[in-house]
């Protein structure tokens, strides 16, 4: 007799049967937005792996998830997806943990009222919001549907919600001593301006790591960039930013994963090694992380973990048992991999250069 998997998802289901977990989520919640064909085989899997065995579901507190990217299925939803693909895993866990029923939405900016009006006030005991690419505004807007909400991987200071997020700056912290603990004293760092409150977060904390160091922070090496746009387009930002410069810095923190990445690939086009000229640390340890030459040391975030402690935060308001408003930060760990230089000892004023 086959064993079958003691816990499947919604997300098992749509890896099987090849579609999206938000489709798996609007066909068992009997929701608009799939075909009929989709509807009936989501159930078929669903029923097979015992999910709708359960009559007291009917009776579980609805809580319903809502995943917002500005972009849709823009160029960066390969990075969202290695990314908080866990987050979405560990809210369906703790959500079943805690005997309520999950539905989740997609929203992007083109269709955020369309999306957020449908949301069903009297039917819905909670909503968790992943508000990572999300602005201020569409954050207040989902207040006033006064709802018990948390928001995860944001915050929003003109209204009292609660929120879950990493610990950007303690993050950040760890990069900047292992570089230090290796020798690095002119750290770069290439930054990526705008409105997401982790890069924010991620900026005061290389500004803090690098003077509780005592080390000197030289404009000359923080690389600013935007873009609207992800794959190559940030390796021809990065490429302009850093071509015709024949000093760097002996390492450059970058503020997430796939920047550093692409740094890593501008800098060998300038004739830079890696990590033997340039040292190189990202951030949030996504796949790609392991795979590149060198594989690169990162900063560990556990998203599965965000997840859970957002539905558990979101249950204890539903239930009455939170004062205040709470911000909850979920603490980072350092990945060591090849991409960093073991300089041995202080170096006073070595700088990278071509060899």
């Amino acid at each position: 007799m086959s064993k079958r998997k003691l816990f499947v998802t919604s997300r098992d289901i749509a890896q099987r049967l090849g579609i999206s977990a938000a489709s798996v989520s609007l066909a068992l919640n009997n929701r608009p937005g799939v075909s009929a064909g989709t509807r009936a085989r989501v159930l078929e899997e669903a029923r097979n792996a015992g999910l709708l065995s359960e009559p007291e579901n009917e009776k579980r507190r609805k809580i319903l998830f809502l995943e917002y990217r500005k972009n849709g299925q823009g160029s960066n939803q390969s990075y969202f997806s290695q990314t908080f693909s866990s987050v979405i895993e560990g809210v369906e866990r703790q959500a079943r943990c805690k005997e309520c029923e999950l539905s989740i939405l997609t929203a992007d900016a083109e269709n955020f009222e369309e999306v957020t009006g449908s949301i069903d006030r009297r039917g819905t005991a909670g909503l968790l919001v992943l508000a990572t690419e999300m602005e201020e505004e569409k954050i207040l807007l989902l207040d006033r549907l006064r709802l018990p909400m948390v928001v995860l991987d944001n915050y929003c200071e003109r209204a009292d919600l609660n929120c879950v997020m990493l610990n950007n700056e303690q993050g950040v912290e760890l990069a900047i001593s292992h570089l230090v603990s290796r020798g690095h004293e002119r750290i770069g760092y290439i930054h990526v301006e705008g409105d997401a409150v982790n890069f924010r977060e991620r900026y005061f904390g290389f500004r803090r790591a690098m003077e509780l160091h005592s080390l000197p922070i030289r404009e000359e090496d923080i690389i600013r960039f935007s873009t609207l746009y992800g794959g190559e387009a940030v390796f021809w930002e990065l490429k302009k930013k850093m071509e015709g410069r024949h000093q760097m810095p002996t390492a450059f923190f970058a503020d997430n994963d796939i920047i550093a990445v692409y740094a890593i690939k501008v800098l060998r086009e300038l004739g830079f090694r890696i990590p033997e000229d340039v040292s190189v640390v990202g951030f949030d340890d996504i796949p790609i992380a392991g795979l590149v030459e060198p594989p690169l040391t990162s900063v560990s975030t556990s998203k599965q973990e965000l997840g859970n402690c957002a539905v558990n935060q979101l249950v204890n308001l539903m239930d009455g048992q939170v004062d205040g408003v709470q911000k909850t930060a979920i603490k980072t760990r350092l990945i060591e991999r090849k991409s960093v230089r073991d300089m041995g000892g202080r170096q006073r004023s070595g700088t990278g250069g071509k060899k």
